[in-house]
């Protein structure tokens, strides 16, 4: 797995694409001692698991799903699985939007957060696993 991180975030990084433009709502800066007070957690954790969802990606231009402007708010609906398997016009949907989609998409740029997952997995600190609702 973090061999494929390291291939993907070179990659990215080398992409002569412009990249998107952030999604990510404003928030207040993270104070110093909330940092440390994290750090030290996740250095003194035996098996930590991170657990992330679409907002880890929408600094990087990647659109969330369910906010007010996610993309099903604008009608995009998921194809269920039980209609993929068994209705080819829906899997010539879902195929077709992938296409259009495809992109778009592979301007994404790594982010931060991107980098800081690479960096834990690469310390060997994720012991526990990550679970990602990103698609």
């Amino acid at each position: 797995r973090g061999m494929y991180m390291r291939r993907f975030l070179h990659t990215a990084r080398c992409s002569s694409q412009p990249a998107l433009p952030s999604l990510a709502p404003r928030s207040a800066l993270v104070e110093p001692s909330d940092l440390a007070a994290l750090a030290a957690l996740v250095q003194s954790a035996e098996r930590l698991l991170l657990l992330t969802g679409a907002g880890l990606s929408t600094t990087s231009g990647i659109p969330d799903y369910r906010s007010p402007n996610g993309s099903y708010s604008k009608g995009h609906v998921p194809i269920q699985h039980r209609e993929f398997v068994s209705d080819q016009s829906k899997r010539r949907r879902y195929w077709a939007r992938s296409y259009v989609g495809y992109g778009y998409f592979s301007r994404a740029r790594p982010n931060a957060a991107h980098f800081a997952v690479s960096a834990l997995q690469e310390r060997g600190l994720l012991r526990g696993g990550i679970i990602t609702q990103n698609v």
